[in-house]
């Protein structure tokens, strides 16, 4: 066996000593070098966590041969998570990394970022660092550098708005009875075989119901007379007004001892005259062969004489014009308006519980409106899809039911039955509630709200709690306007806005106390170092809800301001 001598040895052990010695040194300096940590606390924005160290070294510090390892380390209750680690090393070191001079020290300068999870926000900022010196390692103690992570966008309010489609429900509905009378050329005379056309037989059953049914009215009546175009002007005005008078007596014949027609409002009487635009809808509408050239031959005339002169000779050339087309200009066509009085709530009420199937589906989507408790709104909701399957409102409105009693999954296949009937805003901006409040997706949501939009500022609302989260406070600010809520103050405070977001917090709080509104107003004061406001506005919060005090006293927001007194007092 080849023997080493003693003197080779005892280097070799110099050697080790002289390495451990200067990582030794190292680690048992470590507290001259500095760290400035931006912002520290850290702050979570956009679901992530960006962390920015400025480091130096002093001079004489670090080792020309000698190579760190910094890891950056969250440290919250449970575990721990790490940022990407850096190496700095001395000058004599030959690798690639950021070197620091022996003699006169050096600075450093690192960004990394994590994505966010809850339980970082109560945590602390800690620095791993290995030294190595040739084949020697040193692990050196852990040091606190920063004070967790600031997670004020997570104290947004989910008040996401689902929208109900418009029941379309009026008490009082507005409808038309109509009927015509033709007369013969040059003639305003009723003829009896017009009194026996259909129409009219239909008005007077018409008239029959409405005498029977108090819940029908007729609000008056509009006669509107025509003369063919083919006549002279005036005879076709004196026509005109002739048949209107002659209609108006038919009408009112129907009307006696049934209906009320006595008002001098009651009869709008309308004397058109010579029907020359009838004539040409008529004529476009018709077969006639030549109809483009007869059309292109009238309309050259803006003499009226001429026109007249004109169609005239036409109806002797084409007798389709003089058959089948100014006969029906011949006429006096009868409007009868009147209103339909609905049930009445009690009335829908009852149906909707006891047989809903007799209501109309804009009843049934009414007379849930009706009623505040929400097992029988879902339950009137749940018979409208039922007895109208193929509707998008009975779907959509369900789904809102079902969300706002817990029922987040029926909801979502209740949507989504809803967008297979239609494609409707409503329940895009339904689902994108449920994908951001149920699922944690954001980006799902976004797009489901960007197809809602033309629905306004509910949906306007709902895309700023994606815009806080996403953190976009800027944006989320505007989209919510100029409303006065939790929410509004949040996105001023986190944009900046100190200023904004007390005047809303003092309006929110003068509309009803808050204890989420309180405690914001706290995290604003913090920000704004008046310790005595926060103080006071947190007291206020914890009076309010006894939870935000554990909440509030390892909460970062007031970081600078934990280990005085005042704040002491109402955490502890």
């Amino acid at each position: 066996m080849k023997l080493v001598s003693k003197s080779i040895l005892a280097f070799a052990a110099l050697g080790l000593f002289a390495a451990c010695s200067s990582l030794g040194k190292m680690e048992k300096n470590i507290e001259d070098v500095s760290y400035q940590v931006n912002p520290n606390p850290l702050e979570v924005h956009g679901a992530k966590v960006n962390l920015s160290i400025n480091g130096v070294f002093p001079e004489k510090y670090f080792d020309k041969k000698a190579t760190l390892t910094l890891t950056p380390v969250l440290v919250y209750n449970g575990g721990e998570v790490a940022f990407d680690e850096v190496s700095l090393q001395g000058e004599k070191v030959t690798e690639n990394n950021k070197s620091i001079v022996y003699k006169t020290g050096g600075k450093f300068t690192y960004n990394a970022t994590i994505d966010y999870k809850p339980e970082y926000e109560y945590s602390t900022l800690v620095l791993n660092i290995v030294g190595v010196k040739g084949n020697k390692e040193r692990v050196f103690e852990r040091i606190e550098i920063g004070a967790g992570v600031i997670a004020t966008p997570y104290l947004v309010e989910s008040d996401e708005n689902f929208i109900n489609m418009p029941h379309g429900f009026t008490r009082i509905t507005k409808h038309q009875q109509k009927a015509e009378i033709n007369f013969l050329v040059n003639s305003s005379s009723v003829r009896s075989s017009e009194k026996r056309d259909t129409d009219i037989k239909e008005l007077k059953s018409f008239v029959d119901t409405v005498k029977a049914n108090d819940a029908i009215t007729i609000t008056g009546v509009v006669i509107e007379s025509h003369a063919s175009p083919e006549g002279e002007l005036r005879l076709n005005e004196n026509l005109a007004v002739s048949r209107g008078k002659n209609a108006k007596s038919v009408v009112s014949s129907i009307f006696k001892r049934k209906v009320d027609d006595s008002s001098d409002e009651f009869y709008n009487m309308l004397a058109k005259g010579e029907d020359w635009l009838g004539f040409k809808a008529l004529m476009e509408a018709s077969e006639i062969e030549d109809k483009a050239l007869i059309l292109r031959i009238l309309t050259m005339y803006d003499d009226l004489k001429k026109r007249e002169e004109e169609i005239r000779n036409l109806a002797k050339t084409y007798t389709e014009v003089e058959d089948q087309i100014l006969p029906k200009l011949r006429r006096s066509q009868i409007t009868v308006n009147y209103e339909i009085v609905g049930r009445t709530d009690e009335e829908i009420s009852a149906l909707a519980s006891s047989n809903p199937v007799d209501l109309s589906l804009v009843e049934l989507l009414y007379a849930a409106t009706l009623s505040d408790d929400l097992a029988t709104k879902e339950s009137i909701l749940k018979s409208a899809t039922e007895i109208y399957p193929t509707e998008a409102a009975a779907f959509n409105n369900y789904a809102v039911a079902l969300v706002k009693n817990g029922k987040a999954d029926e909801a979502k296949k209740a949507i989504e039955s809803s967008l297979a009937i239609e494609d409707n805003a409503y329940a895009h901006n339904n689902l994108g509630a449920i994908l951001r409040t149920v699922d944690g997706n954001l980006v799902g949501a976004k797009d489901e709200y960007s197809k809602a939009t033309s629905l306004g500022q509910e949906v306007s609302h709902n895309i700023a709690i994606v815009n806080i989260l996403d953190g976009e406070y800027e944006t989320a600010n505007n989209n919510l306007g100029s409303e006065v809520n939790f929410n509004k103050a949040l996105a001023a405070t986190l944009k900046g806005d100190s200023e904004l977001a007390l005047s809303v917090l003092k309006s929110v709080n003068e509309g009803g106390e808050s204890a989420n509104a309180y405690y914001l107003e706290a995290v604003v004061y913090a920000k704004l170092k008046d310790e005595n406001n926060a103080v006071a506005s947190l007291t206020k919060a914890i009076a309010l809800d006894a939870s935000l005090k554990a909440k509030a006293a390892q909460d970062r927001s007031f970081f600078y301001m934990q280990s005085t007194s005042g704040f002491q007092a109402i955490v502890k």
